[in-house]
């Protein structure tokens, strides 16, 4: 904020179909160049709504705190920041009765009080999240150096039936990253940098899923942009090395897992091309490489995955995946029509997902990390219209299209193709900013291109959401209003990439057929206010 100002926001809503409340306030200030900012945020929600009922237990809370203090000086800035992240999650291990209701542990069906009530009951996760950052930016003659450190401790507990844990991750990751700015010359705009990352986690719980590891990185990149009157070129490399080593354990006098020891490193390349033909009309290419390390727990996981219904294994003898895409846009800018259209290809070796093969533990169904080469491709498209300034017809479109390579057969969970409409009016009113009505269309098209061995089609559906909005003013202050729905039509649907809808494991108790959330309806307020104005 400006030298000498103190300001803030306030934001909250409520949202009809899980009573989600959500409250959000925040303070900054600058005086002196010593600027700082904090902010705290609550949510909490009951158990969802599909059209045909409540899922029980699905609802969370989730408390956040925030914080920067810094200095902003002619030599740069020098900004600490600090977060908490704390997040409980309902879970539900379903169970029937004849007629095909949920029933809680004692047999017996959920009253509305139990589905409404915002006190989870067990199963749930608690999710803990703290970091620690100090960001750098030294201006050091023409260039400047951007320094970044870091700490972050994720806890993960699941707790079963009490306050203590029965599966308790953490994990402790320490970053560095360094980049230097070589001046502008010439047109000419060179970065070199590094980063670094440490990690270290441990088990502390009675139950497991991922192994205890230690994971080392490190990077190192050169970066060079060039800028014509009209067109810019780049070109970059970058050198990664990564360890894994996993820990191995004993539960029961069974070994669970296994050590392992991994180092893998690549180098990577990106160019990109842009040309402006007019004012109006550009055009943009890039063609790279990408790597991507297997993590620890594709590479030694063994148990079961609470709210994803399966038991996943990992495979220490995973490769990295390699990537090799290319992509290109064409974009114009009008008084009257925006219009864009890009498509792209990416080729990935060693591909890594998780896929089942028929194999049951405890009625679960096993998914085991593999690799195969693939190869997505697409298209995205954009029309917005304004004949008149007051009005907006937004259209935009995506499709990927995913192919398992090795097997010649569909990737599987890809998102379906979608296109989305949404008429925006603007009007002009005395004494009210930027009010508007919109109304939107949603349409996923039917994702038949799936892994018929572990997944199933999914039909199309089109989803109903629109929104109403302004700014008020009380006094000098404003206060900005808005009500959204989304789903208001109350369709019954399933997405592509749902974990609960019915598919091939319909032969065991774990056919949950649950619907995508009902119809919902969100009224908000944001009150942007100053306490002290700048000097």
């Amino acid at each position: 904020v400006p030298e000498g100002e103190i300001s803030g926001e306030l934001l909250t809503n409520y949202s009809s179909n899980n009573g989600l409340t959500s409250s959000s306030v925040m303070l900054t200030g600058n005086q002196n160049g010593i600027v700082w900012r904090g902010r705290g945020t609550y949510k909490n929600a009951y158990s969802f709504k599909t059209p045909t009922g409540y899922f029980p237990n699905s609802g969370f809370n989730e408390t956040d705190f925030s914080g920067m203090l810094g200095l902003n000086k002619s030599w740069g800035y020098s900004h600490l920041n600090f977060s908490s992240f704390r997040n409980n999650i309902g879970f539900y291990e379903p169970s029937f009765d004849d007629q095909g209701n949920y029933t809680n542990e004692d047999g017996g069906l959920f009253t509305k009080d139990d589905l409404k009530n915002r006190s989870l009951m067990y199963p749930k996760q608690d999710i803990r999240h703290y970091k620690i950052s100090l960001n750098n930016n030294f201006i050091i003659g023409s260039g400047n150096l951007k320094l970044d450190l870091g700490f972050q401790k994720n806890q993960r507990r699941e707790l079963e039936d009490g306050p203590d844990p029965s599966l308790f991750f953490n994990l402790d990751t320490y970053t560095g990253d360094a980049r230097y700015y070589i001046g502008r010359k010439n047109g000419w705009e060179p970065v070199f940098g590094v980063s670094t990352e440490i990690g270290h986690s441990e088990n502390r719980g009675e139950e497991f899923l991922i192994p205890a590891y230690d994971t080392y990185g490190i990077g190192t990149f050169a970066y060079l942009k060039k800028n014509w009157e009209r067109s810019t070129f780049n070109v970059g490399v970058r050198y990664d090395f990564r360890k894994n080593v996993g820990k191995s354990l004993i539960a029961d006098g069974e070994p669970l897992f296994e050590a392992f020891h991994n180092q893998f490193s690549n180098i990577s390349g990106a160019l990109g091309f842009t040309h402006e033909f007019t004012e109006r009309l550009n055009f943009k290419a890039n063609a790279g490489s990408a790597f991507r390390a297997p993590n620890p727990a594709e590479l030694g996981s063994n148990g079961e995955h609470e709210g994803t219904f399966r038991y996943e294994i990992g495979n220490p003898d995973l490769q990295p995946e390699r990537s090799y895409q290319i992509d290109a846009e064409l974009a114009y800018d009008g008084d009257i029509i925006n219009a864009s259209a890009s498509i792209y290809n990416n080729y990935i070796h060693d591909f890594i997902y998780a896929a089942h093969h028929g194999e049951f533990i405890d009625d679960l169904p096993v998914y085991n990390y593999g690799q195969v080469n693939a190869n997505l491709y697409g298209a995205e498209a954009s029309l917005i219209l304004h004949p008149v300034h007051f009005i907006h017809f937004e259209n935009t479109f995506g499709y990927t299209h995913a192919q398992n390579t090795s097997m010649d057969k569909p990737l599987s969970f890809i998102p379906a193709g979608v296109l989305r409409n949404e008429l925006r009016y603007e009007p002009e009113i005395r004494h009210v900013q930027e009010p508007f009505v919109s109304v939107g269309i949603a349409n996923y098209f039917k994702q038949n291109r799936v892994d018929e061995d572990f997944e199933t089609p999914t039909a199309g559906y089109t989803l109903l959401n629109a929104s109403v909005g302004a700014t008020f003013f009380a006094g000098k202050q404003p206060i900005k209003v808005y009500i959204s729905g989304n789903n208001l039509l109350n369709k019954k649907y399933y997405d592509a990439l749902s974990r609960y809808k019915p598919g091939r494991l319909d032969q065991t108790d774990l056919s949950l057929g649950i619907y995508n959330p009902g119809r919902n309806i969100t009224f908000g307020v944001y009150v942007p206010f100053i306490l002290k104005h700048s000097s």
